[in-house]
């Protein structure tokens, strides 16, 4: 156990890959709502070039088609988590 530990901690350190990890919290749509500054029904453009940052979530541009709470430009920066991008433009693609 104790050799499996030290393999685990060199190839951590001898890594230069950061390590990305997430949390959910599961909130019911009227916390979300009651939470959020802006809500807003629209596309990502996944072909335009993603603004990295310093988390697991990148901007991405995206349209707003509708506005339900709040105030938003009709083109904005919406952030996605980076592992999130494969299957949401598919789910996008579906409609």
């Amino acid at each position: 156990m104790k050799k499996v530990f030290i393999i685990l901690m060199l190839l951590t350190l001898s890594g230069g890959s950061p390590i990305l990890a997430t949390k959910w919290a599961e909130l019911n749509p009227e916390e979300v709502e009651s939470r959020s500054q802006v809500i807003v029904l629209g596309t990502y453009n996944f072909k335009s070039k993603p603004k990295s940052g310093k988390s697991n979530f990148y901007g991405s541009q995206f349209h707003v088609e509708k506005v339900y709470k709040g105030e938003a430009a009709e083109n904005i920066t919406a952030g996605i988590e980076i592992f999130d991008d494969g299957w949401a433009e598919e789910f996008q693609q579906d409609g």
